[in-house]
Order: structure tokens, then sequence, then C-alpha cells
């Protein structure tokens, strides 16, 4: 998460069952990432209702920010003895509530349970271009009354999911020049996305896994990495809604934003209301997305880290691939009867002694290999991208099945050469490195290719996605070919 730091004095008081915590003065630190320390200076460390090691809750009120709530606290540094600085470190902060929830809030950290949040308001990068349509202004001029006038429709929440638990929405929110108009008028739309909860509050694992779902699918429909950028917490009082400002440290940290234009992007917002009257495509992501996690988790690290290693990238990828192929294919060696009864014979005829040994290769020995897995994916891979209803040469794999085959036999053996080291394969040179960045926009290609037909995309939406030559998975796809062919000669 991208924040404004803070540096802010105040006072600040334990929340304590029977309220007997005594004010200390301290300053709040809250870092760009969302990293946040509290310094208290104390005259007498003995006064303190808490030690090392235990966890507790804090109220702030600050110079600027009053009516602050830190959770999750924990004491890092105190002095053994005498006057000194007690550094303190919290995981969630709330900044200004109202008063109302304020105190709703501290009787219920009182009682020990969580803080109380009804949902999460929330901007990322780059999210005013995923949303873009040609219809919001309209610029109209007048030449016989010499006039010139913008019109702005605004528009109302879009629904992109919703189950018996949450609903996940675009919402808009508009701001126009006052009156009286000195220099220029303007009007101006912000997106932003809000996660509800349809009854009661959120446990905080509840919400975390809603929101990183629906930012890991983010990263595939914008086609880069994204980060938030503004947070704030949604609560619902008397069937009044307030807003305060919500404080975490983020799994990371994309200190610029990354730089997009509107035809970069995979999907856009109206490709994805389309896609979701077709195939349902958000609703598929949020209820597949537990099966193929491991995947995306090692996709979104070699997103974010983009290492300079052409070794690191190619292992990242070559395993993004294989976790994807074990988490969506069962397909096995053997049938499972013809495999039990393999096992049971191999078991007769073992020594006792090597049992022990033999039962871990039992256990996996009906898994496919990782040549096998890798061929069935790039094998429809190609049948996706040279469909023959497609009258479009530029997305087609023009390769041979020798072509492929050689891919395929030099993805395995660096594969296992860099996982489990062949002193034979020792080998360093640029002509080493060029194949290892082809094969890795190979792997890349076919990973999105799969995740996009898991959730539901056909030959049609790929033909649609795959012809638009400036999108992110477009351009994949033209590297790639351009990659093979040049360092495969």
């Amino acid at each position: 998460m991208r924040v404004e730091e803070i540096t802010e004095s105040g006072i600040f008081k334990f929340i304590t069952k029977d309220d007997s915590s005594s004010d200390f003065l301290g300053q709040l630190e809250i870092l760009d990432g969302g990293k946040g320390k509290i310094i208290l200076s104390m005259v007498n460390p003995t006064s303190l209702p808490c030690n090392l090691g235990e966890q507790f809750n804090l109220i702030g009120n600050l110079h600027t920010n009053n009516n602050c709530i830190f959770t999750d606290c924990f004491i890092v540094s105190q002095p053994g003895f005498g006057c000194g600085d007690v550094s303190i470190v919290f995981n969630y902060a709330l900044l200004k509530l109202d008063d109302d929830i304020f105190d709703n809030e501290i009787k219920a950290l009182k009682s020990g349970k969580d803080i109380a949040i009804n949902g999460i308001h929330f901007g990322i990068d780059n999210l005013d271009l995923w949303v873009i349509t040609n219809d919001i202004f309209n610029i109209e001029r007048c030449r016989a009354s010499n006039k010139v006038s913008i019109i702005c429709n605004m528009r109302d929440d879009i629904i992109l999911y919703q189950d018996d638990i949450v609903i996940i929405s675009v919402v808009f929110s508009y701001s126009w020049t006052g009156l009286p108009v000195v220099v220029n008028a303007k009007v101006s739309e912000s997106p932003y996305i809000e996660i509800n909860k349809k009854e009661g509050i959120f446990s905080i694992d509840e919400l975390w896994s809603y929101l990183h779902k629906f930012l890991s699918f983010m990263v595939l429909l914008l086609g880069e990495q994204t980060c938030i950028n503004s947070m704030n917490a949604i609560h619902v009082n008397k069937g009044k809604r307030s807003y305060s400002r919500f404080i975490f440290q983020g799994d990371f940290l994309l200190k610029e934003q990354v730089s997009l234009s509107w035809h970069d992007i995979n999907f856009s917002l109206n490709d994805v209301i389309k896609l979701n009257e077709e195939v349902n495509i958000f609703s598929n992501w949020m209820t597949r997305f537990e099966k193929i996690a491991p995947s995306i988790e090692l996709y979104g690290t070699y997103k974010i880290v983009n290492s300079k290693y052409s070794e690191i990238n190619f292992l990242w990828m070559a395993q993004s691939v294989e976790a994807l192929h074990r988490r969506i294919n069962d397909r096995k060696e053997h049938s499972v009867a013809d495999y039990d009864k393999m096992c049971n014979e191999l078991r007769e005829c073992c020594p006792k002694e090597y049992l022990t040994w033999l039962e871990p290769k039992l256990k996996y020995g009906n898994e496919i290999s990782f040549k096998s897995r890798l061929t069935e994916f790039l094998d429809d891979t190609r049948n996706i991208l040279n469909n023959h209803s497609y009258n479009y040469h530029a997305i087609k794999l023009d390769f041979s099945d020798k072509e492929f085959g050689k891919f395929v036999s030099d993805i395995v053996r660096y594969r296992n050469y860099y996982t489990h080291y062949d002193p034979s394969m020792k080998k360093t040179n640029i002509d080493r490195a060029k194949k290892l960045i082809a094969l890795s926009s190979l792997l890349e290609l076919i990973l999105l290719i799969q995740v996009l037909k898991f959730i539901g995309l056909t030959d049609k939406h790929f033909c649609v996605i795959l012809s638009k030559w400036q999108n992110k998975i477009g351009k994949l796809l033209r590297n790639t070919k351009f990659l093979l062919k040049n360092y495969y000669k």
C-alpha cells in the first residue's frame, strides 16, 4: 500500500478492561507501505500496563488525527530502568473515527473482539484507465450563442461480484469547480473499489481473503502489478455510513505507479462487464482462485521482482506452470486401481528394512512428469492460438513440431539443471541467457492462456484479446514469437 508518510505527536492511551491506563505523550510514525511505529516518552516504564511480548491496543488523539485506534500492538523496545523511549509497532490503524464509531470500537476491543469494519473503500493504480469509457463527458459547442457546454453523465455503482457474504463494486465520485469560476472550470470523475459485507462485520482474515483475490485478478486484467494508493474503512451504525482512514502494512509496495496507457490493458471494465454476461468471469475467478493460488502467487512474485537474472525468472515461470497444471489437471500415469495393485506387489517383494524408504516414493509415484505436463499445456495453447477460425496470422504460433519439441526439451533440461544441478550441464554464456529469456516468455504466455481458459474464456474470446496488438498479452505473444525465432536459429 502506497501512503503519504505521517509523523505526528499526540496523546496515547492503552485500552484496558478497567480503563486504568494513564495518558502518555508520544509520536506516531507511518512510513510509505503502511509500516507503523509509535514512540512513547516515558518517565517511569513500570507504569506501562503491558510488558514485552504482550499484545494490546492503543487509543491516540493527535494534532490533526483525533479518535485513532491502533490494534495488535507490541512493545519492541523499552528502557531497562529510568526514563526513556518505548517503541511500539502495530498491525492496523483507524484514523479520525466518528465519535459514535470510536466509542463502539473501544467497547468491542475491551471485550476482546476485533475492530468492527463493515467494508473497505479503496483506490488502486491505473483504476481510472481501467474504467475509461467514451460516453461520460460530452462537449457541445453552440456557434450561434458562442457557448461551450460540458455534460458529465455520472455513473451509478457497477457490481463486479457478489455472493452470500459480500458485494464488490466499482463506485464513482465526482467533483467540479465551485462558484465563482475565476480561471478554469473543471468536472472530474474518480473511481474507487468497495468491498461491502452484506450483513454484520468482517473478520480480518475474511476481509483480506476477498481483497487478495480481487487484487490478484486486477493484475491479470491490467497486465501489470498494481498497488493500493488509498484505503478507508467503512462503518455502518444505525443505517448511517461513515469512513475512517485504514492503515496496514501491505505485502509489497510499488514505490512508483506503473505507467500504462488505456490500450495496454488486457481487459477493461467494459470488457469485464461483457465477459460477466457471457461466462461470469469475475465469479469464476473468485470461486476458483484457491485451486490455482500457488501458481498465481509465484507469478505475482515474478511480476513484482522481475529479476535481472534470467535463471531466476525462468525458474519462477517453470514452477508456476507446473503448479498450475498440477492443480487443474488430475491425470495420472496409471489408473488408480492399476497403481494400487502395482504398489501392493512392490510392498510384498520389498525387504522390510527398505519399506520406510519405499513408501514416500510410492506416494507420488503415479504423478506425471513435468515434461508431460508441459507438453499437454503447450499442445493446448498451440491449438488455441492456431485455431483455423482465426483469420489473423499474427496470433498463430507458427513453429514446427520439431521446434516445439526442442522448446519442451530445453525447458525441462534447464529446469532440472537449475533445480537439482547437474555439473555436466554447467555452462554460462550469452546464448543460454537468450534462450532462457525466450523460454520464460513462452512459459508466461502458456500460463496466462491456461489461467484465462480455466476461468471460462473460449477460443472466441482469445481471438478478440490476442488480436489487439497493443495490450499486454498481445505484446507478450508477439514478443514470444520474436524471441523464439531469433534465439533458436
